[in-house]
């Protein structure tokens, strides 16, 4: 899939799955523009983990940041570089940005 989810297309719902032993458990479904996904699934495409995006949505599936990945760490200057350096988002301004 190379498209990331940009919103939640209704309320996130439980559905009945089976485990690896056969035993029924509910797990939250997060429908979005992207396609329907189970929380730790969601979480992995988003490039955040499971426990932020389960208080994300405690918070209010409806707020746009739920589905926005993780910060970028100061000291992780090739990340933000390839991120925040391109040219798309130097464009964003006049002033020169890099």
């Amino acid at each position: 899939m190379n498209e990331k989810p940009t919103k939640i297309l209704r309320d996130p719902y439980y559905k009945k799955v089976l485990d690896s032993l056969g035993r029924s458990r509910k797990k939250l479904v997060i429908d979005t523009d992207a396609g329907s996904f189970m929380v730790k699934e969601l979480a992995d495409v988003i490039g955040i983990s499971h426990d932020t995006l389960r208080t994300r949505l405690s918070k209010g599936w409806e707020d746009e940041c739920v589905l926005k990945p993780g910060r970028i760490k100061a000291y992780d200057r090739e990340s933000w570089q390839k991120e925040r350096g391109n040219a798309e988002w130097q464009q964003l301004s006049d002033k020169p940005r890099g």
